[in-house]
């Protein structure tokens, strides 16, 4: 725009006048075997020539929908920053002066055939191109440019930008007799393990994570007997933008005295504070973006932070409770165990908690396997020896102890033969098992029963005495 089209009749006919209605309106724009019209607006636009021959009444020819005048410009989102938008001209004249207005004002914004716009507020906007020779008005053209909705070239997401919760409308134009079902995949480019995938075309969806959302567009062509073959149609980058907070701590079962630390991803253009509540007090225990916190005194809490931003200020609360035993055992500080033994330093350990003189307390377990043998220690809290024994070893068995209605048994298993052991009397029970897939080996109680565990890749096999 403006376009310039030239009309010829390729035999005209002598005596024969040619009447031309360029635009459809039914008005006569212009005669002759040669005839030019310029078009000043977008759209589709049907020809009438009106033919008048000497001695009879007028012919007229209809040429439907002859002329597509498009839109000089075309608009892009910026896929970094959702509300800059890029305008820009197709194919500019370089004698030509283009102004934009973009923003409903009717004042100009930008001058130039390449034009950029932030937007401080999301909405529906009409985009005015007003086209100069020099001084001379040529004409403009218009277009919506709706800056809440993501549009590809089938698939619309509206709003395409909000705070979470976000509901989202979907849609498609997509239609092709081949496919008989389509879905769109949404992909959160930060946590790459949230996936949304809607087959409910018009319906609303809520999206519960914050970030950056990449997206496919599928369609299911049928094969027969109920089996659809899916394909990708379209993909895109940046189509959905979620606002928000989310966080987790390391922990949320500890004991006073230790430290959680917290992981938080944020998606805003601009935070001003961080106003972090641990305990519930409703006093600011932290203003860092990934805080860390002691907890001192038993309880259950949730933790929430309050962030200042451009959408305002917002708070934002886990989910899952933090739950703060009363006791703190510090094994660094008050058992430090050394492996002085060069092949016990190098060898297999396993060091747990059970309760083998049945005083109430957790004792500490340890095993150490090396070559030949396998050496237990059972030591109280406070460093006192309770058990300890000297087993052969190969190598390739597995070694657990438990307690089971205030008696003590170690199991051993060798991969041929299970050797369980009442701890107490020195009681042996011997079982032959055979499983060369075991990857687990486990002893455990529960009710009134004693199980053992055989785990392999596929399956976990029980088996009570």
């Amino acid at each position: 725009i403006p376009l310039e089209v030239e009309f010829s009749i390729n035999e005209p006919a002598e005596g024969y006048v040619y009447n031309w209605d360029a635009d459809g309106d039914g008005n006569y724009d212009g005669s002759g075997t040669v005839f030019s019209f310029t078009y000043n607006q977008v759209g589709t636009f049907s020809v009438v020539l009106q033919i008048c021959q000497p001695n009879l009444p007028p012919a007229t020819i209809t040429y439907p929908d002859l002329v597509e005048v498009t839109l000089p410009f075309e608009i892009e989102r910026d896929p970094e920053n959702f509300s800059q938008f890029h305008f820009f001209v197709n194919e500019p004249n370089i004698e030509y002066t283009y102004k934009w207005d973009v923003d409903n004002d009717g004042q100009i914004d930008g001058v130039g055939a390449d034009f950029y716009y932030i937007y401080d507020e999301l909405g529906i906007y009409t985009v005015v191109l007003e086209i100069y020779d020099g001084e001379e008005y040529l004409g403009s053209v218009e277009q919506e440019l709706n800056t809440i909705q993501f549009n590809s070239q089938w698939v619309t997401i509206e709003p395409c930008e909000g705070l979470m919760p976000l509901a989202i409308d979907i849609n498609h134009t997509y239609n092709d007799p081949y496919f008989v079902d389509y879905k769109l995949k949404l992909f959160n480019t930060h946590y790459q393990n949230y996936e949304l995938e809607t087959y409910l075309w018009g319906a609303s969806y809520l999206i519960n994570k914050p970030g950056i959302y990449n997206g496919e567009f599928w369609g299911a062509e049928e094969w027969g007997m109920g089996w659809l073959d899916w394909q990708i149609l379209e993909t895109f980058d940046n189509c959905l933008r979620v606002k928000g907070a989310s966080f987790s701590a390391t922990d949320y079962v500890i004991n006073t005295g230790e430290t959680i630390y917290v992981n938080a991803f944020y998606e805003f253009d601009d935070i001003q504070e961080y106003s972090w509540d641990f305990n519930n007090d409703g006093e600011i225990d932290s203003n860092t973006a990934n805080p860390h916190y002691t907890y001192t005194q038993p309880g259950d809490y949730q933790i929430s932070v309050t962030l200042d931003t451009e959408e305002g200020e917002l708070t934002y609360t886990d989910d899952q409770t933090v739950h703060v035993t009363g006791e703190f055992l510090d094994l660094h500080q008050q058992y430090f165990i050394t492996f002085t033994d060069e092949s016990i330093s190098n060898s297999q350990k396993e060091v747990s908690l059970v309760d083998y003189n049945n005083d109430g307390k957790d004792d500490l377990y340890i095993a150490v396997k090396k070559p030949g043998y396998i050496f237990i220690t059972i030591m109280e809290k406070e460093g006192n020896i309770l058990y300890q024994e000297e087993l052969p070893s190969s190598g390739d068995e597995y070694l657990f102890v438990t307690e089971h209605n205030g008696t003590h048994y170690r199991a051993h298993y060798d991969e041929q033969t299970l050797t369980l052991t009442n701890l107490d009397n020195n009681e042996e029970f011997t079982f032959d098992y055979t499983n060369p897939e075991l990857y687990d080996f486990g002893l455990l109680s529960y009710s009134n029963s004693l199980y053992v565990a055989f785990c392999n890749e596929w399956e976990i096999t029980y088996y009570e005495f």
